[in-house]
């Protein structure tokens, strides 16, 4: 846990949620930093097994480390987020002791995961890639690099879906995650929608704090804000705001793009502000805490955010505020009939004429919909029930030795 980005989130919010419904909940992590150690729940155990450089290349020591760690803990069941099957298939094997797999997306998402390129995939490999525009942009039709990267890609590849296929149930994002796994793993993950804090505690807005922030980013009297709240990579395709941006001013709109975030993307993203003469317009805020991150919601009149057609916190959040959101068409259940949701194609002019349609639009109840999407002891309970179901099933329908009823005594989080 390096950071707190949306997956990291999801870990300290279930963990939380989990210790407040009663279970002794262990989280097992390779690294982690100050700050998300500091948002976990005390009452969950914390191991930091620590990692090298290339410890997942050699694969033992890490294994071993994981073996060690989870002999001692005994947890009912394990409840694993992504990278880790393939450590816990073996872990695990001969114990009884299930893992449940929070697969959030799929390796075609991750564009620069080359196992993808594996012979495993082949197959269904054009098909994938030619369902999405954003695939077909950002993921590369062939691998490059030559025989070392070739035995990289197959090296990981075969861990990986070995891995995956060892899970008791895989949890993933929405209807369009679901239907790629069912092709690369042959498997049946099940749809799930992690919460948020926001959901039920949303705090209220401060006008002292919002004026020093328009203050801040000088944002004038009458100028509309559009925000932007993403790790800068090219899969959020904040580039597509910043085009936005030159057509609105081109038609006289009076907006600011304030962009919340950092990563690899930001010197790019600045230089074409620079070179669309926008640096007027747009301001980088980069990181920002969770209570000024409310604030520059509340002031938000509309949201921006085109990354690939997924699901994610980023997308959800500005719901929760009431804020028009505009978003990618790419996946056309997405929200489908929550009120504030402008899809639009993923290019700088239809996303421009987008945000002029929402500024122009009234802004709905979208919260009171989405708050019964995303509350989490609704969303972590529906987890539970299938993790519950499957573990009985898989035990000959019994329950964990500890005798509670439900999930037993300890759940693990990897």
């Amino acid at each position: 846990m390096l950071g707190i980005g949306g997956a990291e989130r999801v870990i300290i919010e279930q963990a939380q949620s989990l210790v407040q419904a009663g279970y002794r909940c262990s989280i097992v992590v390779f690294q982690i930093d100050e700050r998300a150690r500091r948002e976990l729940p005390s009452e969950a155990s914390l191991t930091v097994l620590g990692e090298k450089r290339r410890s997942d290349l050699l694969f033992i020591p890490k294994l071993l480390k994981l073996w060690r760690t989870l002999r001692k803990l005994r947890p009912d069941c394990v409840i694993a987020h992504q990278s880790l099957s393939e450590y816990l298939r073996i872990v695990l094997a001969g114990t009884g002791i299930p893992y449940f797999l929070l697969k959030y997306t799929s390796i075609f998402y991750m564009g620069y995961d080359r196992t993808k390129y594996s012979v495993l995939y082949r197959h269904v490999f054009d098909t994938v890639r030619g369902s999405s525009p954003a695939y077909q942009e950002g993921v590369a039709s062939r691998l490059s690099g030559g025989l070392r990267a070739r035995l990289v890609a197959e090296y990981y590849g075969w861990r990986d879906w070995w891995g995956t296929r060892g899970a008791r149930r895989v949890f993933t994002l929405g209807s369009r995650s679901r239907w790629e796994l069912e092709q690369l793993y042959g498997i049946a993950p099940i749809e799930w929608t992690p919460g948020s804090a926001h959901a039920t505690t949303r705090p209220p807005s401060d006008l002292k704090a919002i004026a020093a922030l328009r203050e801040r980013f000088s944002i004038r009297n009458g100028q509309a804000l559009v925000l932007s709240v993403n790790r800068l990579e090219y899969r959020k395709r904040v580039h597509l705001l910043v085009g936005a941006m030159r057509h609105l001013l081109d038609k006289g709109i009076d907006a600011r793009l304030v962009i919340v975030g950092i990563g690899e993307e930001e010197a790019a993203l600045k230089e074409q502000v620079r070179q669309l003469k926008l640096t007027d317009n747009v301001a980088f805020a980069g990181l920002v805490d969770e209570a000024t991150l409310t604030q520059v919601y509340h002031m938000a009149d509309v949201v921006g955010c085109m990354i690939w057609g997924s699901w994610a916190l980023s997308v959800m959040e500005p719901l929760l505020y009431d804020k028009r959101i505009v978003i990618s068409n790419e996946d056309a259940n997405l929200l489908e009939g929550v009120p504030n949701v402008f899809k639009v194609s993923p290019d700088s002019q239809s996303v421009a004429a987008g945000i002029e349609r929402a500024l122009t639009t009234p802004a709905g109840n979208s919260s009171k919909i989405v708050k019964q999407s995303l509350e989490w002891s609704t969303q972590n309970g529906k987890l539970l029930k299938h993790i519950r179901s499957a573990y009985c099933k898989g035990n000959g329908g019994a329950e964990p030795s500890s005798g509670h009823q439900g999930l037993g005594d300890r759940v693990a989080h990897e």
